[in-house]
């Protein structure tokens, strides 16, 4: 059974509306810091969060693919 999207806390939806904004579907780290203003553990703690909840997918390391909401239970 493919696990359920979860909510994406203010900060996970404040770098994803950034990135969106800025037509970003694939960001690097260096992207999540800026559109964030968050670093170190802190941004690798929201990115694993998003990552593991189906919002983004890791495509490489320090890249990752904002995953679209049409992908729903089916992600990732």
């Amino acid at each position: 059974m493919a696990k359920e999207r979860i909510g994406l806390g203010k900060l996970g939806s404040k770098l994803l509306s950034n990135l969106s904004a800025e037509k970003k579907e694939v960001f690097t780290i260096k992207d999540a810091e800026a559109a964030s203003k968050i670093k170190g553990i802190r941004l690798w703690k929201l990115l694993h969060s998003l990552t593991k909840n189906k919002w983004i997918k890791k495509i490489e390391r320090g890249k990752y693919l904002i995953l679209p909401l049409e992908s729903g239970l089916h992600a990732g």
